[in-house]
């Protein structure tokens, strides 16, 4: 973890690669997420001061982390079939809550979507 400056101010080892979004306050407490490093289907949320797992969501066969809507939901584009994907809201266990947008998988990957809570 980086300050501002540039400067180290902690770092966490075999956590796997970093996902989008930072450190969000959820349920679990001020966690940032990371592809799991021994199932890279499995999104895990690591405490940030302590660096202790907290916990993990399975993600749809590939699906992807897209960063976080509110502290008990993230964001994961999701392959449909041919060649479409959505944008699905998601509990913190990988459970689907509601499709928010879909369409050709090239497009969204290429276009920024805003959500809001209400």
């Amino acid at each position: 973890m980086l300050a501002l400056d540039g400067e180290e101010l902690r770092a966490f080892s075999d956590v796997g690669e970093v996902a989008p979004g930072g450190v969000a306050r959820t349920n679990l407490g001020a966690v940032f997420a990371t592809k799991c490093p021994n199932n890279s289907r499995n999104i895990c949320f690591w405490d940030e001061a302590s660096g202790d797992r907290k916990g993990v969501a399975r993600l749809p066969e590939g699906g992807s982390f897209n960063g976080w809507m509110d502290e008990r939901h993230f964001l994961a584009t999701v392959p449909g079939g041919g060649g479409n994907a959505d944008v699905v809201l998601m509990d913190l266990t990988g459970r689907p809550v509601r499709t928010l947008a879909g369409g050709p998988a090239a497009e969204l990957a290429d276009i920024p979507l805003w959500f809001t809570r209400k």
